[in-house]
């Protein structure tokens, strides 16, 4: 058994709610957001953050053990929510990783304030827009033939159809399903592109795509 499988989840109880996280680690705080998929806490990419700081990875309200509250109803509600989760840690000069969805909720912290953050990692971003009018940054997989989608789904065969149909299905499943959005996914009013101005402050700001990566977060 690996590192990350043995470490265990606690609760923290935020505005009610009671959110299950991974604490693991010191040092510099690192906030982790996960993708819509949910929070695997044996994923190996947690126990490498956790070598390099404090690693903090919630369950998104709603998601595994996490209880959802009934007014957050969109990710701008979310992003509330993780600034008051934040305080309530005492979080400061923290890394902030976002990874698909979550990386459209670090992104709507950071619009809002950045006072406890030091730099902004987006990885296969959705949430923002960062091509031009005509360019889909988010492709619609569910308008795809089979083929088409495999062959932009992954970076090298072969294809594994189990894994991509589930990961489809993810989409319809997440709590946020409504949220979401099934064909555009982006909010046009979250900047994206270059480092910019977040929250009154000028952070570091990363955008970061998987080798091969053409469904989500294209530029």
């Amino acid at each position: 058994m690996n590192a990350a499988a043995e470490a265990p989840t606690s609760t923290i109880i935020v505005n009610g709610a009671r959110i299950e996280l991974i604490d693991r680690g010191h040092g510099r705080p690192i906030l982790f957001l996960h993708p819509h998929v949910g929070l695997d806490p044996s994923a190996p990419v947690l126990a490498m953050l956790a070598e390099g700081g404090r690693l903090i990875a919630p369950s998104h309200p709603g998601f595994g053990h996490s209880e959802r509250l009934a007014g957050i109803t969109t990710v701008d509600d979310l992003s509330y929510f993780y600034l008051d989760l934040i305080d309530a840690l005492d979080l400061r000069d923290t890394l902030v990783i976002g990874v698909s969805l979550g990386a459209w909720i670090a992104a709507a912290i950071a619009v809002k304030s950045t006072a406890r953050m030091a730099r902004l990692v987006l990885a296969n971003p959705v949430g923002i827009k960062v091509g031009d009018r005509e360019t889909r940054d988010i492709l619609d997989i569910f308008a795809m033939l089979e083929g088409e989608f495999l062959d932009l789904a992954f970076a090298d065969p072969p294809y594994d159809l189990g894994l991509a149909t589930k990961l489809a299905e993810r989409w319809l499943e997440t709590p946020f399903a409504d949220i979401l959005g099934i064909e555009h996914r982006f909010n046009e009013k979250l900047p994206g592109g270059e480092p910019r101005r977040y929250g009154g402050t000028v952070i570091t700001f990363y955008r970061v795509e998987g080798r091969g990566s053409r469904v989500e977060g294209r530029a």
